[in-house]
């Protein structure tokens, strides 16, 4: 079994794969670290059973919902709507650019893929053996993208399918599935991995 630690100041979520499966923190990876210098944004975990391919990003925020509910959303915060529009009197918009302190939470999982898919190219190019489980552009094996967001709310399930809908869309291009859970995800998913609070 393969057990992977999620940390956070309070806490953290164990992620365990089965014997059979391949599964790395890739952002915490040697070839992240020291090839990519970590300029790169990075997916947490990769994961593989050798024939489909989970690259899954981390969202721990449960008991922190209220300080992370902006994220949930396309639309920025007032405070940034008025400010962008104080530098657009002030006639700045064209030196200054006004943008959210942490994006929409789709944006931010997008961008981690592209980023991871670019070092992962990288690797596969130079034959970094390290990584050779997890190669996917000359590979015919599928890969989905899942946002594990941990989120103690009545309305999860509404929410998951509102962000998985517009993960969807973004990763269209791409060819990859998307998924947006709150723990161990449901087996006909075919992601054999539990989660637990640490």
């Amino acid at each position: 079994m393969i057990e992977i630690t999620e940390d956070r100041v309070s806490g953290g979520l164990k992620c365990r794969f089965p014997n059979g499966w391949h599964a790395i923190k890739y952002d915490e990876s040697e070839w992240h670290k020291k090839h990519m210098k970590s300029q790169l944004n990075a997916m947490d975990i990769l994961a593989t059973d050798g024939s489909h391919h989970w690259w899954i990003e981390i969202k721990d925020c449960e008991g922190y919902e209220p300080d992370n509910r902006p994220r949930l959303s396309p639309i920025d915060p007032e405070e940034v709507q008025q400010t962008r529009q104080w530098v657009q009197e002030k006639g700045w918009d064209r030196q200054v650019a006004v943008r959210r302190k942490k994006s929409f939470i789709v944006d931010e999982v997008v961008e981690k893929f592209r980023q991871t898919l670019m070092a992962i190219a990288g690797a596969e190019r130079d034959q970094h053996a390290g990584l050779d489980h997890y190669w996917v552009i000359c590979s015919s094996r599928p890969l989905s993208v899942v946002l594990l967001l941990t989120w103690n709310d009545r309305d999860f399930k509404r929410l998951a399918a509102r962000l998985q809908e517009k993960l969807e869309k973004a990763l269209s291009c791409y060819g990859v599935n998307a998924y947006v859970i709150n723990g161990t995800p449901p087996s006909s998913m075919g992601l054999k991995m539990t989660i637990k609070r640490a």
